[in-house]
């Protein structure tokens, strides 16, 4: 998992040098939802805390120091990735495949599917999925959360 800085232009922004490498997964096998958890929980906590307070930075600019905030702008992934860091079935699931809408898997390729006809999606409702999921204590129990709401 890296970060990069949008304050820092195009051209320079993807080098090595300034990516921010914030972890990686240990192997020897991909790690599911749920291994991932623990830390982003820590780094979704920094960012938190680095939104709402900020920090601040001295520069030969300001040597007093500026106050500077973080907002995470977006995430850029793998699709198996995407829906594990954001709470998403995989998109082969027969009743949860769009991240974007409601559509069914056997719809997807219909007329009403690629007209972007179907209901979207809602990030409250999102939210408290994730949230009810969070707070099962085992993952016998997630795994039925997640069977009785998307019927996997």
């Amino acid at each position: 998992m890296s970060f990069c800085i949008q304050n820092v232009l195009e051209s320079e922004r993807y080098r090595a040098d300034n990516l921010i490498l914030s972890g990686m997964p240990p192997g020897p096998t991909e790690p599911n939802a749920d291994q991932l958890q623990h830390p982003l929980k820590l780094i979704v906590d920094d960012l938190i805390e680095l939104y709402e307070n900020g920090v601040i930075i001295t520069t030969p600019e300001y040597p007093e120091g500026i106050l500077v905030r973080v907002a995470l702008v977006g995430i850029i992934a793998d699709h198996p990735a995407m829906c594990k860091l954001c709470g998403f079935a995989d998109k082969n699931h027969k009743f949860a495949p769009c991240t974007k809408c409601t559509v069914l898997y056997d719809k997807l390729a219909s007329k009403k599917s690629l007209k972007n006809d179907f209901p979207a999606r809602n990030g409250e409702e999102h939210r408290r999925l994730c949230y009810q999921y969070a707070a099962l204590p085992t993952s016998k129990l997630k795994e039925e959360f997640f069977k009785k709401i998307l019927g996997g």
